[in-house]
């Protein structure tokens, strides 16, 4: 008598979704929009395990692979940061490309608009 093993749709789903993400290589230079992480997800842990410290330069992307420091430049201004990627986000489904703390943020002068158009390269 042979087994029958049915995975469920959401597995294959996810697992899918997984290896995609694994496997995508997002092509840099990159333009788009930023926007920072709220106050409330202070003390909060990132994707790579660390704690969200909004006094730190870092970044949620949704593809970059974490641990990878690259130049955000604000194109209204001309203001760069560089941020270490710590975290994933599902920044697209937001119309944005990648999310910064609050200092970064502030370095790149648009805490007061909530969203800018940015630009992010290989260092």
């Amino acid at each position: 008598m042979k087994r029958i093993v049915i995975i469920p749709v959401l597995l294959i789903s996810i697992l899918n979704f997984a290896s995609n993400s694994l496997n995508a290589k997002p092509k840099l230079p990159q333009k788009g929009k930023a926007s920072f992480y709220s106050d409330r997800y202070s003390g909060k842990r990132t994707a790579n395990a660390e704690i969200y410290d909004p006094n730190l330069f870092t970044a949620a992307h949704e593809t970059l692979p974490l641990g990878k420091k690259v130049r955000v430049t604000n194109i209204s201004n001309n203001t760069s940061a560089i941020v270490l990627i710590n975290d994933r986000c599902a920044c697209s489904k937001h119309g944005r490309i990648i999310d910064l703390s609050k200092t970064a943020a502030e370095k790149l002068n648009f805490i007061r608009k909530g969203v800018t158009r940015v630009v992010i390269e290989e260092i």
